[in-house]
């Protein structure tokens, strides 16, 4: 990850306004996270960015906190994986509730990971309802592997 395209960017558009361009990414994202395309925002949501904007220093290693599922936790993810087996997942827009999910199989990927990588982060629990409903209205309206329609 390389700041460069950034600071060309910030630099072009300069007599328009003002930027900031950060390293953080590139300083403390892990090789998953960049390879996976996490951007400043996912970064931030993921962790604890308010601690991040508490200190306003850089931040270092323990911004990354080990996390550990709680066995309640641990069973709720292995049901949703076990659901999500037997769930026919669309390749087409779904709509949730608050949100309209473009690519259902990358949403899945992405948010089940962030579940299981973060699970002691409160954050994730957003993403673990997400995906909970996604299930719901999946079940509703799309029909099961090998079982027809639902």
């Amino acid at each position: 990850m390389d700041t460069k395209p950034g600071l060309k960017k910030a630099n072009d558009f300069s007599h328009i306004c003002n930027f900031t361009v950060s390293t953080l990414l590139q300083d403390k994202a892990t090789d998953l996270q960049k390879n996976k395309g996490y951007d400043i925002a996912d970064f931030l949501i993921l962790n604890n960015y308010k601690e991040y904007i508490a200190t306003k220093q850089s931040i270092n290693n323990t911004f990354l906190p080990e996390h550990t599922l709680s066995e309640n936790l641990e069973q709720e993810i292995k049901e949703i994986e076990s659901i999500l087996k037997s769930i026919v997942i669309p390749d087409h827009p779904v709509e949730l509730k608050y949100y309209i999910i473009q690519y259902p199989k990358n949403f899945i990927d992405q948010y089940l990971a962030a579940v299981k990588e973060f699970a002691g982060n409160p954050v994730f629990l957003k993403y673990l309802k997400m995906i909970q409903e996604f299930i719901q209205v999946i079940s509703n309206n799309y029909s099961l592997r090998g079982t027809g329609v639902c």
